[in-house]
């Protein structure tokens, strides 16, 4: 409800199929209540015969005209004429034929009335409803046609129902005059409501389009409207619509000017002159559309245009020029070393693109200068720059800027050109990754990195990589490297293969499971801030532990099973749980039934430690001794919320483990152990 009464379009949707419904079950009833007076007076078995032949005939009929409407009338429409009339068809139908039974009350004219309902609602009307939902995105169609369809449907049902008793028995003479107004009344209201759609439906499309937020793998069924070719998204060919397409290059929103631009390349015709026109664009996304097609369109003049743009005394147009060359790898052209220059010696007010250009234009050049210029670009104060240096050293697979960008992967701002950059230089930078992921002595910040980058290299080797690092003790890191390892099954399933490494890795983070779980259950009872945020941490790493596991098991089953299954275990109905757990059940291999099963089933966190106890040696310890241990961790965030619970406490025989974590290379752990050091002082 809530996301249909914040959309008008929704709710001008929701209202017309309510009432069509309501009409179109009138009309039946209108016909069943005829048919039954009409042959009343016939035997009983005469009676049903007859009746059951009209029905037969009239549904065969209505079934054969809506399939040959379907094959040759409906997408004519949809062509020509657009959604709007689309809809109108079984509204329209229902006054017209509502019109003739109100001239001649007899049975073959309300037998037509149905006959229009039925025909136009499982053919053109469905087709163009269908349209009505396009400009939404998938979950909020998603959601709105299981509303309709559901809700909607019967509850219109229900208003007919009623409707049609107070013909029949209350306020109204039954006959079908009666029936027939109502029906031209409610199917006029949704004439009009047919009308406000087709403007909220090209409004919506509209705003959408300008937005950037139109999905664009649907163009074609948007293009069915004939007021939406004006705003076509990509190429539609076999249809002339320049004379609708190049009046938008004038349009004045830069979105529609661009996208009228992408279109371009549809047309049989040239059209690089009105593409030059646009070059000067005060859009830069226009310029960079415009520059594309005039540049692209004829590849036997590609270079020479390349250089005519690039030497234009508008500063705009030769950054353009030079970003569109820049991204375009399969665009033959090498610039000269004096080229880049001025773009790096420009004073005028753009020279952060200036820069960014030639970042993108020294990828192209001989080896040595390239590497020059772009180690420059990679110290240079401006974010923007740095980061397409960074992707230039990554096109031109440069490795000799690799210590150059390493260090960016551990900053925010350029990591995401950092990480592309890698990727870009392809599989051969695989024993360099894997050196670095190897290195303990590396900062756990850049190896964490790591495997993101691997998990996009997707090789053999890359597998064997990652489960290397399986048992890394970082847990971060460990998560990082399953994250690359699920996302390599998903897209190339035949890279993972079965190795014990897996099963050995389900085991050991099922037992960290079970020792947190002790862990937590021996610090005992307190309702302080400090027992409170130990405990919220405890809990928050043992859901952590759950999803690696389920994470392991993505890489031995289905991993759209596996995902299924932990989402069910989440849910709070329980019937989704015990399907999840049944199905575990049955695919988990003999030996980890047993170690699995009872994290999932048992609920009782008692039974679980006696469980662990029974599977890993695992008991609850002392108060103190569980916070030492905790001090033993590597998550350094359980390591700063024990010293917490430590130095609030002022526990003064664990002084001497606080004084052990001054020299922690963590600061957050080193503060926290002189804080609790001197607390316990």
């Amino acid at each position: 409800f809530r996301l249909v009464c914040r959309s008008r379009h929704l709710i001008l949707i929701t209202l017309l199929v309510f009432l069509t419904l309501i009409a179109s079950q009138i009309a039946d009833w209108q016909v069943n209540a005829t048919v039954q007076d009409v042959f009343r007076d016939l035997p009983k078995e005469q009676q049903e015969a007859a009746i059951n032949t009209l029905f037969g005939w009239l549904y065969f009929f209505i079934n054969l005209i809506g399939i040959v409407l379907q094959f040759t009338v409906t997408g004519f429409v949809l062509r020509r004429l657009g959604v709007g009339a689309s809809i109108l068809f079984l509204p329209a139908g229902l006054v017209f034929t509502s019109l003739g039974v109100l001239a001649a009350p007899i049975l073959w004219t309300a037998v037509f009335s149905l006959g229009s309902s039925s025909v136009f609602r499982h053919s053109i009307n469905r087709v163009g409803m269908e349209v009505l939902y396009l400009p939404l995105s998938p979950e909020v169609r998603k959601k709105v046609k299981v509303f309709i369809d559901v809700f909607v449907d019967r509850f219109g049902r229900a208003v007919a129902g009623v409707i049609i008793l107070a013909i029949a028995n209350f306020y109204l003479i039954r006959g079908l005059r009666v029936t027939a107004t109502v029906i031209i009344l409610i199917s006029g209201l949704s004439i009009l409501l047919c009308l406000l759609l087709r403007k909220s439906y090209i409004g919506l499309f509209r705003e959408k389009l300008t937005r950037h937020e139109v999905d664009l793998s649907e163009f074609k069924q948007y293009v069915t409207d004939p007021r939406l070719i004006q705003m076509l998204l990509q190429a539609v060919r076999g249809f002339d619509f320049s004379f609708q397409l190049l009046p938008l290059l004038k349009h004045e929103s830069a979105a529609v000017r661009e996208e009228a631009l992408r279109t371009l390349p549809a047309l049989e015709k040239d059209c690089s002159e009105q593409a030059l026109d646009l070059v000067a664009d005060s859009s830069n996304s226009v310029r960079l559309a415009a520059i594309d097609y005039y540049c692209r369109h004829s590849p036997e003049k590609t270079k020479e245009r390349i250089e005519k743009l690039l030497e234009d005394q508008n500063p705009d147009i030769r950054i353009s020029a030079a970003l569109w060359t820049a991204g375009a790898p399969d665009t033959v052209y090498a610039p000269s070393p004096d080229l880049i220059r001025s773009f790096l010696s420009s004073t005028e007010h753009k020279i952060t693109g200036a820069k960014v250009a030639a970042a993108g234009l020294a990828s192209r050049l001989p080896g040595t200068e390239s590497v020059t210029l772009l180690r420059g670009l990679m110290q240079d104060g401006d974010s923007e720059v740095v980061c397409a240096a960074a992707l230039a050293a990554g096109s031109g697979g440069l490795k000799e800027l690799v210590d150059d960008l390493l260090p960016m992967l551990m900053q925010s701002n350029p990591r995401a050109s950092a990480r592309q950059a890698f990727v870009l230089m392809g599989p051969g930078m695989l024993p360099t990754l894997a050196e670095i992921l190897n290195d303990e002595q590396r900062a756990l910040s850049l190896r964490r990195e790591i495997p993101w980058i691997l998990g996009r290299l997707e090789t053999p080797h890359t597998f064997d990589c990652l489960t290397e690092n399986l048992d890394t003790g970082d847990l971060q890191l460990r998560y990082q490297v399953l994250k690359a390892l699920n996302r390599i099954k998903d897209r190339n399933p035949a890279l993972i293969k079965p190795d014990p490494v897996i099963a050995d890795r389900i085991f050991e983070e099922t037992k960290l499971y079970c020792r947190i779980l002790a862990l937590s259950q021996s610090l005992g009872p307190g309702t302080g801030t400090e027992m409170r945020l130990i405990r919220k941490a405890l809990y928050e790493r043992q859901e952590q532990e759950m999803e690696i596991i389920f994470r392991l098991l993505g890489l031995l089953y289905s991993q759209r099973d596996i995902h299924s299954a932990y989402t069910a275990l989440k849910s709070p109905h329980a019937d989704r749980r015990s399907s999840a757990i049944e199905f575990l059940d049955n695919i988990l291999r003999q030996d980890l039934k047993p170690v699995l099963l009872p994290l999932v089933e048992e609920k009782s966190t008692e039974r679980l430690i006696e469980h662990a106890n029974r599977t890993f040696g695992i008991n609850t310890v002392p108060r103190k001794d569980a916070l030492r241990l905790l001090l033993q961790e590597q998550d350094t965030w359980l390591k700063a919320c024990a010293l917490y619970v430590i130095g609030e406490s002022a526990m003064k025989d664990l002084a001497e483990d606080c004084r052990s974590l001054l020299g922690e290379r963590e600061p957050l752990v080193r503060e926290m152990a002189e804080w609790a050091r001197k607390r316990c002082a």
